[in-house]
């Protein structure tokens, strides 16, 4: 669209250059550079200050389903995906939600592209399968060692430290009989994060998260508020519209 209305504004330009002097040729290439310039200072602005929540998940947990009630406010079906869906938020501004695919392997290539920018995780987990929450630990392993090491080299750069990354934990499916409640999954999380957790220090010198004499705990992470609270997302309404709440208001 840009390009589009640089070239309009040239060939006015020529076409009054023809009709009268250089002079206006010249100062029409003038006048055109300084609003090529001022409009990529707005896009480079506006870019800078992009902000993104990140919908992370194994397949199956609910995170598209909850994407497009955020998106629509109404229940629909979906389908896997090998691709992110996103969206651009009224609120908060200049936010994109990004649900990221459920497949490994894409969720960390997702996530390595998008933390620079991410200001808050949802991590959604189905309540009654134990397969989701290790799928679900070994996921927020990886992206809490991305957000700590963020944070590391925001600090070291510019000598300031930067604004906690909520991450928020969703148990969906909570109708289900066979649903398992919030602390249940919290501990099974926090267990299995500590395996990775031990056994990863053992191939790598550097450990960001924690003491490794402790026993995992999201309560004892730097800078990261972790929250987990169950719903269910077989329609919209006010357990939904809560969570969405919780989800979007966490500055």
């Amino acid at each position: 669209m840009i390009w589009i209305i640089f070239t309009y504004f040239f060939i006015i330009v020529l076409s009054l250059s023809l009709l009268y002097s250089s002079r206006v040729f010249q100062f029409g290439l003038l006048l055109l550079r300084f609003v090529s310039n001022n409009i990529s200072k707005t896009i480079s602005n506006s870019r800078s200050k992009e902000k993104a929540i990140i919908i992370l998940g194994p397949s199956g947990s609910g995170k598209t389903t909850f994407f497009y009630m955020i998106k629509n406010r109404k229940f629909q079906h979906t389908t896997i995906s090998m691709k992110s869906n996103v969206m651009e938020l009224n609120y908060p501004e200049n936010t994109l939600l990004i649900d990221i695919p459920g497949n490994t392997r894409i969720a960390k290539n997702e996530i390595l592209r998008y933390i620079p920018i991410t200001k808050a995780i949802i991590m959604m987990i189905d309540s009654t399968s134990k397969s989701s929450f290790r799928e679900c630990a070994e996921l927020l392993y990886f992206v809490i060692c991305e957000v700590i090491a963020k944070s590391i080299s925001y600090s070291r750069d510019t000598h300031k430290k930067i604004k906690g990354t909520p991450i928020f934990i969703i148990c969906n499916k909570n109708d289900l009989s066979s649903s398992r409640n919030e602390s249940y999954i919290k501990e099974e999380i926090e267990r299995t994060i500590d395996r990775i957790r031990n056994s990863q220090s053992l191939l790598v010198e550097r450990n960001t998260l924690g003491d490794l004499d402790n026993p995992f705990n999201f309560d004892d992470l730097p800078n990261i508020k972790v929250s987990i609270f169950k719903t269910s997302l077989l329609e919209y309404n006010e357990d939904v519209i809560m969570a969405i709440q919780k989800c979007l208001n966490f500055n």
